[in-house]
């Protein structure tokens, strides 16, 4: 599509599917610790273990902060999970605010070593223009640099525990 950025990261765990995707459904135990970037983290209706249920959060990367107003999409045990957040609003350098539309998706495969987990975050600005705004705030490169934080970062407090 032409308004979609696609960023992707992917890690490789010595934990186990199972093992990864429990970590996953804990998120909101160490969800701030993932990212200096990351400001709050809410489920606000349901739970993390259910589909349809609701999840605020907050974050804010180089002059970008974007709260997603996240709803858990699809749930399959052990292999991925989908968050999609629309509207997820968008302001960036405190000057252009806009509203896009944010799918993460998680996806573990299992391996010989233990597992390797894939997010893949989906930007979609529902117009040309604005993905130009964002590809000329640096939105790619800033979002790929977080998400890559994000999964090392969790990787590791993931093989701690």
């Amino acid at each position: 599509m032409k308004s979609t950025i696609h960023i992707h990261h992917r890690i490789q765990s010595h934990l186990s599917d199972k093992a990864l995707f429990q970590n996953l459904q804990n998120i909101d135990s160490y969800y701030l610790q993932l990212s200096p970037a990351h400001r709050a983290f809410k489920v606000t209706h349901g739970s993390l273990e259910v589909e349809g249920s609701q999840i605020e959060n907050e974050e804010s990367v180089w002059g970008q902060t974007v709260t997603h107003h996240y709803i858990i999409q699809k749930i399959d045990p052990n292999r991925h999970i989908q968050l999609v957040s629309n509207p997820s609003r968008v302001t960036i350098w405190g000057l252009f605010k806009m509203s896009i539309s944010t799918t993460v998706d998680f996806i573990i495969t299992p391996t010989p070593q233990g597992a390797t987990l894939t997010s893949t975050l989906t930007l979609n600005f529902g117009s040309r223009l604005k993905k130009q705004l964002a590809l000329a705030a640096g939105t790619r490169w800033i979002w790929q640099h977080h998400l890559k934080e994000e999964l090392e970062n969790g990787k590791k407090i993931f093989e701690q525990n």
